[in-house]
């Protein structure tokens, strides 16, 4: 099916098409998983030469596990931006994996209330974001990126989630600290590193509360924006954060 036709599909299931973008909540087995999957392939090949191949053998083992916020002009019928997450499962977490694989680092040290006490049981793994080409000006790319994170964190919320991993190139991760107020913090212990061909990637995470807590006294706007969900309503429809119907059921373990 054509991206247009999955995203009308989707639109016309949501009845959410009133505001220029929306974001959305999709499962990794649902068929408009697609619409998010195409931003994925499409930016980790301009950027890093990331083969669909590459990016199947990487995250297959988190497919079961994996959602996708998927962000959809709803004038274009295209998707504009994406972040794959993934939740808690037996098959763990591809930035605590690769951090002991690639870097050698016990992931259970991280465990420990002296090093940084990450939880695992409310945890989310951020696997993939990217922004579509198309939108990479300063007024869409900013919007489109606002619309993921505020989604992340409501949803997150919603899910009781505290902790949040990934692994970043280092320029997409200072762009992203230098907006927002420095969500992410690198792992004790690690260096910037060659990965999936970046020439330089950070194994980071992010305590939810304390970023919360910091925004809120530091940036009460943006706070307004992210954990609120207040100040882009007129451009951006969302799911009903508070609802079972449209989010719960992509989050598989969780909540």
């Amino acid at each position: 099916m054509e991206l247009h036709e999955l995203a009308d599909d989707l639109l016309t299931t949501t009845g959410r098409h009133e505001t220029p973008f929306g974001v959305y909540v999709l499962e990794s087995g649902d068929p408009t998983s697609a619409l998010a999957r195409h931003v994925e392939r499409e930016v980790f090949l301009e950027f890093f030469g990331n083969t669909v191949d590459m990016l199947e053998t990487e995250y297959r083992p988190y497919e079961a596990a994996s959602t996708f916020l998927c962000v959809i002009d709803h004038q274009r019928r295209v998707p504009a931006g994406m972040i794959r997450l993934i939740a808690p499962s037996s098959a763990g977490f591809k930035t605590l994996h690769d951090l002991d694989a690639i870097w050698g680092l016990a992931t259970a040290d991280l465990a420990r209330p002296e090093h940084v006490g990450l939880d695992t049981s409310s945890l989310w793994d951020l696997a993939t974001l990217a922004v579509a080409r198309d939108y990479r000006s300063a007024a869409s790319s900013g919007l489109v990126s606002m619309a993921l994170y505020q989604a992340l964190n409501m949803l997150g919320h919603a899910h009781g989630i505290r902790w949040a991993t990934a692994v970043m190139d280092v320029v997409v991760l200072n762009l992203i600290n230098s907006a927002w107020q420095r969500p992410f913090t690198g792992i004790p212990g690690a260096d910037p590193r060659r990965y999936l061909d970046s020439p330089a990637s950070l194994p980071v995470f992010c305590d939810v509360v304390d970023y919360r807590m910091r925004l809120a006294f530091l940036d009460p706007p943006t706070h307004a924006i992210l954990f609120e969900g207040r100040g882009i309503e007129s451009m951006v429809s969302t799911p009903r954060w508070d609802s079972g119907t449209e989010v719960a059921s992509g989050i598989a373990g969780v909540g």
